[in-house]
């Protein structure tokens, strides 16, 4: 009775978040293009959609990325993630949570060397689930490893130093990304792709652990807040700006997606900016609560860390 409790609550949650701006978006969009009013670029896709698989329409039926939609298909790999290791979590002991962290990160790794080695399709590869999933995974490891406070990790991430540190290392990485994105050798390439997911991580919870009065200051300003609270209104917003034009994108997705890019990511796809602002906002008030009992604070790890891998695809 608690495991199902457990797991409708946890599941409830993400729904209530998700679902109904997504398929508000889904149902607009699909009215516009039977009245002309919108591009019919969605239209194919729309089973996919629905049923949370935009991943393997653009990676295994379309292989090439829809426009302004092409975003959604994050949104899927996050669903996927959240039916299939949430259950498998609460199935298990809090003790083992952290191995089959460690082991999705493993299996994530081999199978982005595999496919490389293979010669897949780069956007197959980038749209994978177990692809991404390593990297939402090992969000959830930094989520356990902060709570526990495993070799004082807390005192370690929360440091200025590793914070401006990790900020270079993560900067340095996304503006070289054309270039070892663009690695033949499958064993460097999987390396590269497994010290950006770690800095991401490592960043993410070098934040979440800092003490320092103006990074606090700064991360629980409201206007950060809200930025986190409305950030899925920004991410359907993306796709939903109507444009008659035959190709040109408004100038206010432009700007998004010219951002999103110079942080190293492809076609504006999850911003690391956004994301960590919106994961900050939520972490900071959590981490907190460092004086929990062992077993609430593992639990509080592990879905913490959830969050923290929550857009975890981002390379």
């Amino acid at each position: 009775m608690a495991l199902s409790a457990e797991l409708k609550r946890f599941l409830f949650r993400r729904t209530l978040r998700i679902f109904p701006i997504y398929y508000l978006m889904l149902t607009v969009m699909g009215v516009l293009m039977l009245f002309g009013m919108a591009s019919p670029e969605l239209a194919s896709g729309m089973p996919f959609h629905f049923a949370y698989l935009s991943n393997f329409w653009i990676g295994y039926v379309l292989h090439d990325w829809p426009g302004r939609y092409s975003h959604l298909w994050s949104l899927a790999i996050e669903e996927q993630f959240y039916l299939v290791f949430a259950p498998l979590l609460l199935l298990l002991a809090a003790r083992r949570h952290l191995v089959v962290c460690a082991l999705t990160v493993v299996a994530g790794l081999i199978s982005l060397w595999a496919m490389r080695a293979a010669h897949w399709p780069e956007i197959t590869i980038y749209t994978y689930p177990l692809s991404n999933f390593w990297l939402l995974a090992l969000g959830g490891m930094g989520g356990l490893l902060i709570a526990r406070n495993a070799g004082g990790v807390r005192a370690w991430l929360g440091h200025g130093a590793t914070l401006f540190g990790l900020s270079l290392c993560l900067v340095g990485l996304c503006a070289s990304e054309p270039a070892w994105s663009a690695l033949q050798n499958p064993l460097l390439f999987t390396g590269v792709n497994a010290v950006y997911g770690l800095c991401i991580a490592a960043l993410v919870g070098s934040i979440a652990c800092c003490r320092n009065a103006v990074v606090l200051g700064l991360l629980e300003t409201r206007w950060l807040a809200g930025l986190g609270r409305i950030s899925y209104g920004f991410y359907f917003l993306f796709v939903s700006q109507p444009d008659p034009r035959p190709d040109p994108q408004p100038s206010c997705t432009s700007a998004v997606r010219g951002s999103s890019t110079a942080m190293g990511t492809r076609d504006g796809h999850c911003g690391v900016v956004r994301d960590l602002a919106r994961t900050c906002a939520v972490v900071v008030a959590d981490d907190r609560r460092a004086h929990s009992p062992p077993e609430d604070a593992a639990h509080a790890g592990g879905e913490r860390g959830l969050r923290i891998g929550a857009r975890g695809h981002v390379r």
